[in-house]
Parts: C-alpha cells; structure tokens; sequence
C-alpha cells in the first residue's frame, strides 16, 4: 500500500482517524428508550427554539432571530442551503428554522419525526402540540408530509382504521371549506 503511488498518504492517515473509534466497544450499550428520551428532549428545545424565533422576528427583528446567518462569518456557515427562507416571494416573515437547524425543511422533519416519538412513547398531548405548532411555523411541508405518511401507518399497524378514514373524511371536509 505503502510503495504504490496511487494511494496518498494523508488519505491513509484520514482513514486511519476516521475509524480508530471503531477499536473501542462499549461496556454497557445505551438503551433504546433512553436515546428516544434524548432525542425527545433535544427536539422539545429546539421546537421552543423556532417557536420563539417566530415570534421574536416582529418584535426585535429578523437579524437578531437569525444569529448564525447574520453573525457569524460566512466561512463558518453551511452554504447552499435556505437558511433564512421568506414565507413567500417579497415578504419581511420568514420561516422558522429553530435557530440551529441548517434549513426550515430540516427542522420541520426533526418536528415530524418528534411527534411521531412521542405518539409512539409516552403520548404526552402538550408535546405534540409544541411540536406540530413549530413544525408549522416552519411554513415547510417536507415534515408534513413525513408525518402524515407515518401516521398512516401507525394507524394502520395499530388496528385504527376507522379513525383514520375518519380523519381523511373531516380533512376533505376542511379542504373544501
């Protein structure tokens, strides 16, 4: 590997680094539940997060809720992606990204896939409503669509048919208002 000069040696270094964690194995691994819980209360922060960065973009400005676009130096933040994303074309209100996500279609889909933790735990109504609330101010469908397929399934793999149909009946009753 050494003698042939197709391979560099800072890209065998780099492996080298890359995979040294991979030695080490854990004594007592973490349970399922407890990085459910993690996740759970990280994604409960940030949703108040974009809650907040909503709310806060009419009283004190878009520049103050928007820190690591507005802030910090170019070279730090992850180009080609929306981070600061008007609702519409031309509007001063712009879309929620819980002030740490990259973009407001990501936080979206890390509200959707909170809700859909918690339909699945601990079933705590509160939370879903903060979280649902955050994902639409999010003004992004991508987490939209990510949960109303997963809870297509849920219902279904829970025997919930009827409340299903149900529930598709009332939203074409509401589309059509």
């Amino acid at each position: 590997i050494f003698a042939d000069s197709r391979y560099s040696m800072m890209s065998l270094i780099l492996l080298a680094v890359l995979h040294f964690p991979y030695i080490f194995s854990m004594v007592r691994p973490p349970s399922f539940i407890r990085i459910v819980r993690i996740l759970q209360a990280i994604g409960l922060v940030i949703a108040v997060l974009g809650l907040l960065q909503y709310s806060l973009q009419f009283v004190i400005g878009a520049d103050l809720v928007f820190p690591i676009e507005n802030f910090v130096p170019r070279d730090f933040v992850v180009s080609l992606f929306n981070q600061q994303a008007p609702t519409g074309y031309g509007s001063s209100t712009y879309r929620a990204n819980g002030m740490v996500m990259v973009e407001p279609s990501m936080f979206s889909q890390l509200m959707a896939l909170c809700v859909l933790l918690e339909l699945v735990t601990k079933q705590r109504w509160w939370y879903v409503v903060v979280a649902v609330v955050a994902m639409l101010v999010s003004s992004s469908g991508t987490g939209i669509v990510m949960l109303a397929i997963s809870v297509v399934v849920l219902m279904i793999e829970r025997g919930r048919i009827i409340v299903l149909v149900g529930s598709c009946v009332a939203g074409c009753v509401l589309i059509s208002l």
